[in-house]
């Protein structure tokens, strides 16, 4: 359960941040959804602290320690494109505001999953990941947002977090269950699958 958790995690607090980002039509009307974007990075890596604990390493880089997992096959592909576009086109390092946000185990997970050998081979050029989508096109405004500013959201995402989501043992329970529904769902799905088969 803890990987169904840590996919629907990034997959619903960082990359919805990212689209949205880009899709800001300057750098003041950015900065709640670089906010969100920290949340986000804040949640993934709260999370992943919680379930690696301290064996978390530069040996043990995955989600599952040093096993390239589930976890990673879903992520990755969206991870690569966002530290290519928000650098590029907002001038935002996502692997300096890991740090920035006091998250040093997912900048490593981050850093794994984009260094390894098979993201590499199957990575489009940077030069075609930065393209902007033909759905953003028409709105899309170029600008970089100043690194004052960036510092400021980071502030004021860690403070909120820490005051709200972060320390609610209550929201941390919830999606523990959200966990267990999302594996029981799958293990239903599986068996129901298993059954259509033995029917044939």
């Amino acid at each position: 359960a803890n990987v169904e958790i840590f996919v629907h995690l990034f997959m619903s607090q960082v990359t919805p941040a990212m689209l949205t980002l880009m899709a800001s039509g300057s750098a003041e009307e950015c900065l709640p959804d670089f906010k969100k974007l920290c949340k986000g990075l804040l949640v993934v890596g709260r999370w992943f602290s919680m379930c690696r604990g301290n064996s978390w390493g530069i040996s043990q880089p995955y989600f599952l320690g040093s096993r390239y997992s589930f976890a990673e096959c879903l992520t990755t592909p969206f991870v690569v494109r966002i530290l290519a576009q928000i650098n590029h086109h907002r001038g935002i390092n996502m692997l300096e505001t890991c740090d920035k946000l006091g998250i040093p185990e997912l900048r490593q997970w981050i850093e794994a999953v984009r260094d390894r050998e098979s993201t590499l081979r199957t990575t489009p050029a940077v030069q075609s990941m930065i393209q902007v989508p033909p759905y953003l096109r028409k709105v899309f405004k170029t600008y970089k947002v100043d690194v004052s500013l960036q510092n400021k959201c980071i502030e004021e995402s860690k403070e909120a977090f820490g005051g709200s989501f972060g320390d609610s043992e209550e929201s941390w329970k919830n999606l523990i269950t959200e966990g267990n529904r999302l594996n029981a769902a799958d293990k239903a799905e599986r068996r129901l699958q298993r059954q259509q088969q033995s029917k044939l």
